[in-house]
């Protein structure tokens, strides 16, 4: 398509109000969302119209958003194609002067993709005539600066005009072609890597570069990356079949992605600092670490550039710090003059001189901070401040009622705990090592693992508090988030994440609630706890292949989400089909 004459100077003045609208959108923000702003203009009445959508993902947009585009001749057909459901799926306002959306003509529309490390946006433009495509042109355009349209609108274009490129994939496919391997330079501390084994020359002089500079990692193409759909053109790639043995890396150095982090943070007022593998980026008592290899792994599934991982990460951050924040003022509202010492993700509070437990920060101030009234029961338990009538047995510092239960905890928290383990109970090693069961005493909102003192009031000691487990079983209660997959047979498998759901794997009646819940009617189901806040259920006869990919995606995706890996927890069982459903496993949003 040829492109458009600007004789209609309506159009093209009012086509720049989306550059007021995209900043509007995008202002503050590291990790800018796509968006498309569409010009209507009202047949009724003749005023101009902005319809504006924004994207999730950068360029998620293809495969009705399951991956992103993976040049820039894909992006243009999708964007050229969204007209077709503006009036049929797209919901649009009406006019001002109350014509209906059917009477608004599509005139014009600019797609806006921020590109990470460019400091600069690619922009499809699209003109419209009697509602088809008339035209179509790529521009570039800084953030407070003019329009500049390509003039060969080709990926090896944009390439050159941002610095980086739009997508991965055409340096990998760069990097398969040659036919004696090659390493292929993607932008400043990102290269990718593609040889065969038998080209010993090349992986010698990788080897060598990794052996010699500690801040170059390499990061193999494994299964659960090449799983992602963003990755099945890989899997479609007929040459590859033909050579088994080609290797695949992507070799990223560790401090450019730090110094990348760190300006990103520095833009928004935010301090950042490396510690080993990992960079935390703080700003005063609140942070937020960025595990390295986690979030490189990550992007790496996703096809993203260095620039572009360090944006989404940086993003993050910021939301899990104004998180931080607003609790920690919430804190202070309710007890003036209280203190705060940080030590990694944990905050311990000091008010009138008494130090209360820690606050865990992957935790406490998320799902947004409490109301005053829970919020002021948090407080009593954390400062240890029960109502004189209370039976610290059986009554919470909070005032609430407690019950005996049964829980996970790494080995790495025990020994974390104030005071150590000394006043724990374990009841043994859970799964092969890291992690063990205790017992603790809990209430519908706060766990107190110093449960030794109570042994000895007891009727019939440890055994005796022990066999009041089942009581409180009634009453366990997980809000879950529910990934649903079935294999080619139907068989049912799910990855499940909540807050501690490895608790509702430790008893026989909890673990059968759990399958209930999330795979009701299966005959048997496989369990296996990946970490304390996921595990994965495979209803019996389940594809092994599609349940290890399951297995070993889904502690990557929740390390993204939360900046950090936690450490696994490696065990394996099968729900009891004799035994009694217990526990309420709500699902979130429901």
């Amino acid at each position: 398509m040829s492109a458009p004459r600007d004789l209609d100077e309506g159009v093209a003045v009012a086509l720049e109000q989306t550059r007021a609208h995209r900043a509007a959108l995008t202002r503050g923000s590291s990790f800018a969302a796509d968006s498309l702003h569409r010009l209507l203009r009202c047949t009724r009445c003749h005023r101009w119209n902005l319809d504006t959508r924004a994207f999730a993902g950068s360029l998620q947009l293809a495969d009705g958003g399951r991956r992103a585009c993976r040049d820039l001749a894909e992006l243009v057909s999708i964007v050229a194609s969204q007209h077709r459901a503006l009036h049929r799926e797209d919901k649009v306002d009406p006019c001002v002067c109350g014509a209906p959306p059917l009477a608004l003509s599509l005139r014009a529309a600019r797609f806006f993709h921020g590109v990470p490390g460019s400091g600069a946006e690619l922009i499809v433009e699209l003109r419209y005539a009697h509602e088809a495509v008339a035209a179509i042109r790529v521009a570039r355009a800084s953030w407070d600066g003019p329009v500049a349209y390509l003039t060969d609108a080709t990926d090896e274009a944009v390439a050159q005009a941002f610095m980086v490129p739009l997508s991965t994939v055409g340096p990998w496919r760069a990097a398969l072609s040659a036919p004696d391997g090659a390493v292929v330079a993607i932008e400043e501390g990102l290269s990718i890597a593609a040889f065969g084994q038998g080209q010993a020359g090349l992986r010698a002089s990788i080897d060598e570069a990794l052996a010699s500079d500690p801040d170059l990692r390499a990061y193999g193409l494994t299964a659960k990356v090449v799983s992602d759909p963003t990755w099945q053109w890989l899997r479609d790639d007929a040459s590859l079949r033909e050579r088994p043995d080609t290797v695949l890396v992507m070799l990223l150095r560790h401090d450019v992605m730090t110094a990348r982090v760190a300006v990103l943070a520095a833009r928004h007022g935010l301090g950042a600092r490396r510690e080993g593998d990992t960079v935390w980026v703080e700003d005063g008592l609140a942070r937020w670490p960025v595990d390295l290899p986690t979030v490189i792994e990550e992007g790496f599934r996703r096809g993203y550039t260095l620039s572009t991982m360090a944006a989404a990460a940086v993003a993050l951050c910021r939301e899990r710090i104004e998180a931080i924040q607003g609790f920690v003022a919430a804190v202070e509202g309710l007890r003036p003059g209280v203190t705060f010492a940080a030590q990694g993700m944990l905050l311990t509070p000091t008010h009138e001189g008494a130090v209360g437990r820690p606050f865990d920060l992957r935790v406490a101030p998320f799902g947004g901070v409490a109301d005053a009234d829970t919020l002021e029961r948090d407080l009593r338990f954390h400062f240890n401040e029960s109502p004189p009538w209370a039976d610290p047995r059986w009554v919470c510092p909070c005032g609430a009622a407690r019950w005996v239960a049964e829980r996970v905890l790494y080995d790495l928290d025990l020994d974390a705990m104030p005071g150590g383990r000394a006043d724990v109970v374990a009841l043994g090693p859970f799964g092969d090592a890291g992690a063990t069961a205790v017992l603790c005493v809990e209430c519908d909102r706060h766990v107190d693992y110093a449960v030794g003192p109570l042994v000895d009031g007891a009727d019939g000691g440890l055994a005796g508090l022990r066999g009041r487990v089942g009581e409180g079983l009634a009453r366990f209660e997980r809000g879950v988030r529910v990934a649903e997959h079935a294999d080619a047979a139907g068989r049912r498998l799910a990855l499940v994440e909540g807050a501690a759901i490895v608790d509702a794997v430790a008893h026989p009646r909890l673990r059968r609630g759990l399958a209930e819940a999330v795979i009701p009617g299966a005959a048997g189901v496989a369990v296996e706890v990946l970490h304390r806040d996921l595990v994965l259920l495979c209803e019996e006869g389940a594809e092994p292949a599609l349940a290890s990919q399951l297995a070993a995606a889904g502690p990557v995706i929740v390390a993204m989400e939360r900046g950090h890996a936690p450490p696994g927890i490696a065990w394996r069982g099968e729900v009891d089909p004799g035994a009694t459903p217990a526990g309420r496993f709500p699902r979130r949003g429901e």
